[in-house]
C-alpha cells in the first residue's frame, strides 16, 4: 500500500500534483516494522534446543500424554508445554517462559526418555535462554500496544518512542549488570551460576536490536512535528506549520482564545 511505484500511496501522490497539494504523509504498519525487529534477534543456539525439545514432547502423543502426568504428580504450576509456531512469533515470548519455569521438570523427563540435551545443563546456556525470555516478553507487551481499535497515530508513535527510550536505559543498565527489568535474569542471577553473565553478547544483541527499531521507524521520526501537529495543534509553534496550514491554524487559534 505505501510502495513508491506503483501502490495506492503513490497513484494518490500522483493526483495530489496534478492539484498542487502537498503529499499525503505515509508510513509502514508499525505493527509490522515492530515483528521485522523482531526477527533481528535471532538466538538460534536457544530456539533450536527449545524447539527441538518442545517437539519431542508434543509431536508424540504418548511422550505428551507421560510428560503432563510427570508435571501432575509434581503438582507445577504449568499443566502442560506449550507449541511454537513461527507463523504466530508472539508465541515464541510464551514458550520461552513457559519452557523457563519448566526447565527442570523438562530436563527430568528427557532424562527419563533416554534423550539427552547436554544444553539444558549448560550455565552459560542458561543465561542465554532467560535473557532472550525476557526481551521477548518485553517485545510481547509493546506489540499488545500497537494493536487494539480505535489507535491513533499519535498514540503509535508515543509508544514507539517510550520503547526506544526504555531500550536506551535497558542497554545501560545490562551494561551495569542491573537487573531490576529482567526477572527471569535477575531470578537466575539470584542462584549464583558457576558462569558469569554473558554480558557482552546480550548487549550486542540490544544495541542491534535497537539499530533495527532505529532503522524501521525513520519514517515515524521524520514525520514527527506533523504527528504532534495532529495531536494538539496548539503545542506546535506556527513557524514549523506548514504553509497552507497556517491559516486554519491561526483560526483554530482565535476559536479557543
Amino acid at each position: 500500500m505505501v510502495g513508491s511505484k506503483r501502490r495506492v500511496i503513490a497513484h494518490i501522490k500522483q493526483e495530489m500534483d496534478k492539484h498542487n497539494h502537498p503529499h499525503p504523509i505515509a508510513i509502514h504498519c508499525l505493527i509490522h516494522q515492530q515483528a521485522l525487529c523482531f526477527t533481528s534477534l535471532k538466538w538460534d543456539s536457544v530456539m533450536k534446543i527449545v524447539v527441538s525439545c518442545v517437539n519431542f514432547i508434543r509431536v508424540h502423543a504418548l511422550n505428551h500424554r507421560q510428560f503432563q502426568e510427570f508435571l501432575s504428580e509434581l503438582n507445577v504450576a504449568h499443566e502442560d508445554v506449550l507449541y511454537h509456531t513461527e507463523v504466530r512469533w508472539l508465541s515464541r515470548g510464551r514458550v520461552l517462559k513457559c519452557f523457563y519455569d519448566l526447565l527442570l521438570q523438562i530436563t527430568a523427563f528427557l532424562l527419563s526418555k533416554n534423550k539427552e540435551v547436554p544444553e539444558l545443563n549448560d550455565a552459560e546456556w542458561k543465561w542465554h535462554l532467560a535473557f532472550l525470555t525476557d526481551i521477548t516478553e518485553l517485545l510481547n507487551s509493546f506489540n499488545l500496544q500497537l494493536q487494539g481499535k480505535g489507535k491513533l497515530i499519535c498514540d503509535m508513535a508515543s509508544h514507539v518512542k517510550a520503547f526506544e527510550v526504555k531500550l536506551g536505559l535497558l542497554i545501560k543498565q545490562v551494561k551495569e549488570e542491573n537487573f531490576s527489568h529482567l526477572p527471569t535474569i535477575q531470578n537466575l542471577s539470584a542462584d549464583k551460576p558457576l558462569v558469569a553473565f554473558p554480558k557482552k553478547t546480550c548487549v550486542d544483541s540490544l544495541e542491534l536490536l535497537q539499530k533495527e527499531f532505529q532503522f524501521r521507524f525513520k519514517e515515524l521520526h521524520l514525520h514527527e512535528q506533523d504527528i504532534q501537529l495532529f495531536r494538539n495543534p496548539f503545542s506546535v509553534e506556527i513557524e514549523n506549520v506548514l504553509t497552507i496550514y497556517q491559516w486554519n491554524w491561526l483560526n483554530c487559534r482565535i476559536v479557543t482564545l
